[in-house]
């Protein structure tokens, strides 16, 4: 049975045409990847099947029997209750049914001859908690929220406090333990560690329904998908097995696509030719005989696509302006806490020129919370951060919090830098790959993706000379 049937979807911004013609079926247990540059409009595709964007031709049908779970990219959980009550939320029908039977539980034991009624309402609700998963929703939470990167300790905590990353994890704790049939997930491993990422593989191996997953993670994509679309060059693509598997069979049709191209063209010009030498002839039969070579030939030109181009390649260039001194940045002995939540204490180290350096932890253990430290962003409980001589420091923000919303990708990038020449900044963005129209859209109509290399480009210019990057390739 198919959970989703799609036929003939078209997208259009402005006058660009996004995608045409996509059309596919669901099946009950399919594991499909959804792949394509960034701003080809995977994310815009799940939304229009979700109903939060209209398309511009076609439709799409849910199996009466479809529960979707939609994950989007950029979502995050900011409640006051704690982490293990947000979870229980998705168990809340089974709670009440507990705290119902406890009841009707108490004043069963206070009747000395027992009551018919409250004895058949004690049997069916206990009915009811065992189809309902009551029996393991308990076990299921912690499998998952431990699953997911969480240690016992924060299960207490407040959802509020808890890091971007965390709210993030959450917010899949919850779409996880839900009753679903048919997931769509929009980068689901941005803010997964490896051990998590390695989890959600097994979880979703062992889920009983559908997926649609978005994700730039090839070797994650390899382990769990059996099907894979793509959106490339406004058209969509499907085929049978995992990421690699598409690949080689895309590159197989590319090349078969480029042989057909070449062949017809050269036939095509021969045809040319032809008609060329009946119309200097210039006798009455010769003229017809060319008329009936043009028909050909415009018949062969209109069925003829040209092969697909080499997706174009961001060009980096991350010079700095001055060269700073060989003491570039010194740590000492910096702590960090928030309320419930102690991160770090004790940490000093020093940076010097030309390092590249990696820093690694598990979600929460405050990787965002130290670099925004060395940024000056945020000041610590104690310790101090010196600067090197001629040190400027340039900071990404993996939450993509700096980016106005409301401006165009251009003046986004021009009122942070206005002393630049128009040219300059259509130069450098074209660079980035955002060309033609696509400097006067929105921020918010951007992609995950592009917002990110836009956030790249700001950085470029910037030409600083120590560079605070978190988690810069998360959308790329």
């Amino acid at each position: 049975m198919a959970l989703l049937t799609v036929h003939n979807l078209t997208k259009y911004f402005g006058d660009r045409c996004l995608f045409s013609g996509v059309g596919f079926e669901i099946g009950e247990r399919d594991k499909i990847g959804l792949v394509g540059d960034n701003g080809s409009g995977k994310t815009t595709l799940l939304r229009i099947l979700t109903g939060e964007y209209s398309s511009d031709g076609g439709g799409a049908a849910f199996s009466r029997d479809t529960r979707l779970g939609y994950m989007e990219q950029h979502t995050g959980i900011d409640a006051q209750c704690t982490l293990w009550e947000q979870a229980e939320k998705v168990f809340a029908n089974v709670i009440e049914m507990e705290k119902e039977w406890a009841s009707v539980n108490r004043r069963l034991a206070g009747s000395e001859s027992g009551d018919a009624d409250l004895i058949e309402r004690q049997h069916t609700l206990t009915e009811q908690i065992e189809a309902a998963g009551g029996l393991t929703y308990k076990s299921r939470i912690r499998a998952t929220l431990l699953g997911l990167g969480f240690d016992e300790a924060a299960f207490s905590q407040s959802v509020s406090s808890l890091s971007g990353g965390q709210k993030s994890k959450a917010a899949m704790a919850s779409l996880l333990l839900s009753d679903t049939n048919l997931l769509f997930l929009d980068e689901p491993t941005n803010h997964l560690d490896i051990q998590s990422v390695e989890w959600l593989e097994e979880f979703l191996h062992s889920y009983v329904g559908a997926a649609v997953i978005i994700s730039h993670d090839r070797y994650f994509l390899d382990r769990v998908t059996t099907r894979t679309f793509e959106l490339a060059n406004n058209k969509f693509y499907s085929s049978n097995g995992n990421y690699s598997a598409h690949k080689a069979l895309r590159e197989k049709q590319r090349e078969v696509d480029e042989k057909h191209y070449k062949n017809s063209m050269r036939e095509i010009q021969r045809v040319e030719g032809i008609i060329t030498q009946l119309k200097q002839f210039n006798r009455e039969k010769s003229i017809r005989a060319a008329e009936s070579k043009e028909k050909m030939l415009e018949r062969m030109k209109t069925g003829l696509e040209t092969p697909e181009n080499d997706a174009p390649v961001i060009r980096f260039d991350f010079s700095a302006r001055v060269t700073g001194g060989n003491e570039v940045l010194s740590a000492e002995k910096l702590a960090m806490e928030f309320p419930e939540r102690p991160l770090f204490e004790n940490v000093s180290f020093d940076i010097r020129r030309g390092e590249r350096i990696f820093l690694l932890g598990p979600n929460g253990c405050g990787k965002t919370t130290l670099l925004k430290i060395l940024n000056g962003k945020l000041t610590p409980k104690t310790g101090k951060v010196r600067l090197g001589a001629k040190v400027s420091a340039g900071y990404y923000d993996q939450t993509q919090s700096e980016l106005n919303h409301s401006k165009t990708v251009m003046d986004e990038v021009w009122d942070a830098y206005p002393d630049r020449t128009q040219t300059e900044l259509r130069c450098a963005l074209a660079a980035f790959l955002f060309r033609g129209d696509d400097v006067f859209k929105p921020v918010s109509m951007l992609s995950g993706g592009e917002r990110a290399r836009l956030m790249l480009l700001k950085l470029m210019l910037s030409r600083d000379n120590l560079l605070l990057l978190d988690e810069p390739t998360n959308h790329l």
